[in-house]
């Protein structure tokens, strides 16, 4: 018991738990000890997440993301496991830089990151005219002449290029999952027959009940760590290439009262590329009701909370990708003003093209419709270059 390894991820063999925030690695190895079944575990030293394990599973692969180990002992003192991880990863050092050489902390030593431009939010300019009403709680403002969030040069430190794969899906959950019972997993068949061989980075999924199972029937579980966010949408991104900085929910919009289900939000995630240091900030929206309607605040109010949204939340270093079904097609003042502060990448043809995916990054080297996998939207995917 309380064997560590520094530098190595034990990949697979995750047992049927989400992953937990634990705020050091001793922390995810008592809550291996406490969870029934679990044999190992793995932490994400900037995630601060912890994946409980059943055993080893495809084996030890060395990577600078995480430390592994074996759960706690039963009995042990704060000053042990202190003595503990200064004596493992004293032992550790050597072995390593040597091991782990191809596999670099998410800033690589070699190429620094800039001095010379701060880290600190985008900012909000505002030009002080508001849109949607002003006894409505999903009132905005309208963003200043000069602001913009388009602009791929400062995406990431490393000087190398990065293909970053993206998806959007909006999986029909109530017919797809509810009604026919996943109609044998087709929805996950095509995630992973389209995912390969380049493997999706980030996936956005919208109707979606439980990403965990939408992964789990694919067999990717052991490949990808996943967020569930409020009004049925989920992100899942590929955690031995990412590490998750930060995320959350942000609620932007509402639904009209002749149709409504509730509040529309964006759930975000900074990710940071293990290898090359780059930052990615993804937005995941599932846009208000009617289609076409812009919701209860309106077009311009939901398209200006999400930029908001962004320039709240993203840092200047973050390539920006934000994927949804938006409820609004392309002749719509939502994506019209979307697509003046950011570049509108592709559009779907599901209802008369509502799904979108957005991005501060111009140039991609591959745009694809996959097909509805047995929903009622089709799978979209975009390959950028940042």
């Amino acid at each position: 018991c309380g064997e560590l390894e520094e530098g190595f991820d034990y990949p697979g063999g995750d047992i049927p738990v989400p992953p937990a925030a634990a705020a050091s690695v001793a922390a995810c190895a008592e809550a291996c000890r406490v969870q029934e079944g679990c044999k190992a575990f793995t932490w994400g030293r900037v995630s601060k997440y912890c994946y409980l394990k059943s055993g080893v599973g495809r084996g030890r692969a060395p990577h600078g993301c995480c430390v592994s180990g074996l759960p706690a002992c039963a009995e042990i003192e704060e000053n042990a496991t202190n003595a503990t991880n200064a004596t493992n990863a004293t032992h550790a050092t050597n072995a390593t830089n040597a091991t782990n050489a191809s596999c670099p902390e998410p800033v690589a030593t070699t190429t620094p990151a800039p001095t010379t431009t701060p880290v600190r939010p985008w900012g909000w300019i505002s030009s002080g005219e508001s849109v949607g009403g002003w006894s409505n709680w999903c009132q905005a403002e309208v963003p200043g002449p000069e602001w913009s969030l388009q602009g791929c040069g400062a995406a990431g430190t490393a000087a190398r290029t990065l293909q970053l794969k993206v998806m959007t899906y909006n999986l029909f959950w109530w017919n797809l999952y509810e009604r026919r019972q996943g109609n044998g997993g087709s929805a996950s068949a095509l995630i992973r027959a389209t995912g390969a061989p380049q493997p999706y980075d980030i996936m956005g999924f919208q109707e979606c009940d439980d990403v965990r199972r939408v992964i789990s029937d694919g067999g990717l579980l052991g490949d990808y760590d996943y967020i569930q966010g409020d009004h049925a949408v989920g992100l899942a991104y590929r955690k031995s290439a990412w590490a998750l900085l930060a995320q959350g929910f942000d609620n932007v919009a509402e639904d009209r009262r002749s149709q409504w289900y509730g509040l529309r939000g964006g759930l975000w995630a900074r990710l940071q590329h293990w290898d090359t240091g780059k930052t990615v900030f993804f937005v995941n929206h599932h846009g208000p009701l009617p289609v076409n309607s812009g919701g209860r605040c309106g077009h311009r109010a939901t398209a200006y909370n999400l930029l908001r949204l962004i320039a709240r939340r993203a840092e200047p270093t973050d390539a920006i990708v934000m994927v949804g079904d938006f409820n609004s097609n392309a002749n719509t003042e939502t994506v019209q003003e979307l697509d003046r502060y950011l570049y509108k990448l592709y559009t779907g043809v599901a209802f008369d093209g509502v799904d979108h995916i957005f991005s501060s990054c111009s140039g991609s080297v591959g745009r694809y419709d996959l097909g509805d996998g047995g929903s009622d939207h089709h799978a979209l995917s975009v390959v950028l270059e940042i």
